[in-house]
């Protein structure tokens, strides 16, 4: 109401925020078996799973945080640590991926390596750089 905004306004714009890359998450489960994967997010509850089955994230993710389960937010570097611990890596074994240069920042701070996502082409060619050093 402050904001002149119904809830469905809200909702709406929430949901343009949210938008599925597919292209980006088939890439991320083609990775899977050769490296480990994993989904680290500040989205809200109901947000992961308006945007993946159970199946796809299990599918294509080795393990999924999702920091307000955590109680800790990216760029936080705790929550980097958590993934790499839980992902049974060392933080120089990471590459975190993001698009948002605070969080790459974030993960750089405890020695992961970090690619800012500005769109899927430059990603894979980043990705594919890091890996193949």
């Amino acid at each position: 109401e402050l904001f002149g905004q119904t809830p469905g306004d809200i909702a709406g714009l929430l949901r343009q925020k949210h938008v599925r890359n597919t292209d980006l998450v088939e890439f991320a489960g083609s990775l899977r078996g050769s490296y480990k994967t994993g989904l680290l997010s500040n989205v809200g509850d109901g947000i992961v799973e308006s945007l993946f089955t159970p199946d796809e994230l299990k599918t294509n993710f080795d393990t999924v945080i999702l920091s307000y389960r955590e109680h800790i937010a990216k760029p936080n570097p705790e929550i980097f640590m958590l993934m790499a611990t839980k992902m049974g890596l060392e933080p120089s074994e990471c590459v975190m991926i993001d698009d948002l240069a605070v969080n790459c920042e974030g993960a750089e701070l405890v020695g992961m390596q970090a690619i800012r996502h500005i769109n899927n082409d430059l990603t894979r060619k980043s990705l594919a750089d890091i890996l193949n050093q």
